[in-house]
């Protein structure tokens, strides 16, 4: 299934502003993914290794739309000019991707097919040699004044960046580094009197407010994974495994036109859920953790599947049995309500804590008679004050650009997740999480029409005849 990609003039202006931030005496320079021979050699040190799918560096695909390989794009805020610099691929060259389409016969189909048209489609203002690259930059110092150079690296820990090394080595090693850094120092290396700066700022920055289209794919992975999750409810049955589960929101969402998965289906059961409150993440990931499902067990699920390099995210809880104990609703209502109710409150101007005080709020108007519940309720809504944020920013990354300390603004989207409430007692936990967009007044959540959060409503789709069928009998 081809990715959806953005217009030329959107990527043309995502450049523009990038620009106008670097400024004219800078160059930003990204790289492409490598393709799969060399993530081989440079990232598993295994020749055998087979990777998954090849998916773009994010940043490089947000600035170009183009998925190809070992690229290398540099933005010249002198010239106002992006460059990508290609390896040697036969016959491609800046006449066979520009010129006419007679003379464009001789470029070879596949990958340097694809490569062509997508440069076409980027609007980028020239193509060169990859052999070309440093000469480019010398010129570029020489004739234009450049002195910085502006590579991605760790951002600033108020904007969340993935991919950072810190405490991946024994304490008194120094840490392996962000791979970006490697490509600074050898700019730096051969450019000695270029100051290098950190891209990561400007350019997650930009990428925090979405447009347009950006909204269209996030809310396209939030229909395709909350699509699945119905499929999961209606085919759970005392009996079935962890696993099955969790192959079910695959297939279901890969069959819809997902791309990948966001992250592997956490689906934790029975026990298993009670150690979210002892802070031992113990998602399942398929090939190590694997229960049979009991009857009267709640299911907990955390799931989404990417569409065209974005992200959703959603979890939802519910009995395996179909319906709810007396105990597991009147929990779940205490949970969920308030939850509702406060997500109503999400507007721009709002922050992360307000969030959390919103939800508090909410749950301090809940009654119960339950005496091991009203007391656990009470333990809960105490350990949420010191809380700062419930959730986190969505967009190419799962926890996505975005000051968590800043007042929201239209154009975010963010996931609304409340912490587990953990109950051991009564061997329940109950989380939930929707997504959505930040606009002008309020906030539009993606999943909630789909699977709904009230306790009927599940035990409803949960009557429901799933499309599949189990295939083994364990």
């Amino acid at each position: 299934m081809a990715t959806a990609k953005a217009s030329t003039d959107v990527l043309h202006d995502r450049r523009a502003r990038l620009l106008d931030d670097i400024g004219p005496k800078s160059v930003a320079v990204l790289r492409a993914q490598p393709d799969m021979n060399r993530i081989r050699m440079l990232m598993r040190f295994n020749p055998e290794h087979i990777a998954d799918a090849f998916k773009q560096e994010e940043n490089f695909f947000y600035l170009t739309g183009i998925e190809v390989p070992n690229l290398y794009l540099v933005l010249n805020g002198a010239r106002r000019e992006a460059v990508v610099f290609l390896p040697e691929l036969g016959g491609l060259t800046v006449d066979t991707v520009y010129g006419p389409a007679s003379r464009r016969e001789g470029v070879a189909e596949t990958v340097e097919r694809q490569l062509a048209d997508e440069i076409r489609a980027s609007g980028l203002d020239t193509i060169q040699a990859a052999r070309d690259f440093v000469h480019y930059i010398y010129q570029t110092i020489e004739h234009d004044g450049v002195d910085t150079c502006w590579v991605l690296g760790p951002a600033a820990t108020d904007i969340f960046i993935p991919d950072s090394y810190t405490g991946t080595t024994p304490p008194g090693l120094r840490d392996l580094r962000y791979p970006e850094e490697d490509l600074a120092e050898s700019i730096r290396d051969r450019f000695p009197y270029l100051q290098i700066r950190n891209l990561s700022r400007p350019l997650l920055e930009q990428r925090a407010i979405k447009d347009e289209f950006e909204l269209e794919q996030i809310r396209e992975s939030a229909r395709v994974s909350a699509l699945a999750y119905l499929e999961v409810m209606r085919f759970a049955q005392p009996g079935v495994y962890d696993r099955e589960l969790s192959a079910v929101a695959w297939f279901t969402s890969r069959s819809l036109g997902g791309n990948r998965p966001a992250w592997l289906p956490i689906v934790e059961s029975g026990e298993n859920i009670l150690l979210r409150g002892a802070g031992q993440y113990i998602g399942n990931y398929y090939d190590w953790k694997d229960r049979k499902i009991r009857d009267g067990d709640l299911v907990f699920m955390d799931w989404a599947m990417e569409v065209n390099y974005y992200y959703a995210d959603m979890a939802r809880t519910f009995p395996i049995s179909g319906t709810f104990t007396s105990e597991q609703r009147e929990a779940y209502d205490l949970y969920t309500l308030p939850f509702l109710r406060a997500k109503k409150e999400i507007r721009p101007g709002k922050t992360f804590r307000d969030l959390v005080q919103d939800y508090i709020a909410e749950l301090k108007k809940e009654e119960t008679k339950h005496p091991v519940l009203k007391r656990e309720l009470a333990r809960f809504i105490e350990e949420l004050e010191p809380y700062n944020r419930m959730g986190h920013f969505l967009g190419h990354y799962v926890r996505d650009a975005g000051d968590y300390a800043e007042p929201l603004r239209p154009g975010q989207v963010l996931a609304y997740e409340p912490p587990a409430w953990v109950i051991p007692e009564l061997n329940i936990m109950i989380q939930v999480e929707d997504c959505g967009a930040i606009t002008d007044t309020g906030f539009e959540p993606f999943t909630e029409h789909i699977v709904p959060f009230d306790a009927d409503a599940i035990e409803q789709i949960m009557q429901e005849r799933s499309k599949i069928e189990r295939v083994l009998q364990v």
